[in-house]
């Protein structure tokens, strides 16, 4: 599979609903929707757009990136909040 870099896009918790399960990618915040961007030319960063087309400098680097042989791009937890058209694209991505 190609390298996918999971990004978050998320909201300050005074202003988010409850999320339930308490997972937050960094105090104080709460993860809405996971993205999926390929790499920039440092494998460490994402690329400018996600798949849906939003900028990536909005969003937060998951830290914890799933390995390849995990079968999904996205960490376990964040499955109830993957964007459906970075999912398809991923998926059109990987089908080849």
């Amino acid at each position: 599979m190609a390298r996918i870099v999971v990004m978050l896009e998320i909201e300050e918790l005074d202003a988010a609903r409850d999320l339930g399960g308490g997972e937050h990618p960094t105090p104080g915040r709460a993860a809405l929707v996971v993205h999926a961007a390929g790499p920039a030319a440092d494998p460490s960063r994402a690329g400018p757009r996600t798949f849906c087309g939003l900028d990536t400098a909005g969003l937060q680097r998951d830290p914890a990136q799933p390995d390849d042989a995990d079968g999904e791009w996205y960490p376990a937890r964040w499955a109830q909040r993957v964007c459906d058209d970075c999912a398809a694209a991923v998926h059109h991505l990987t089908a080849y």
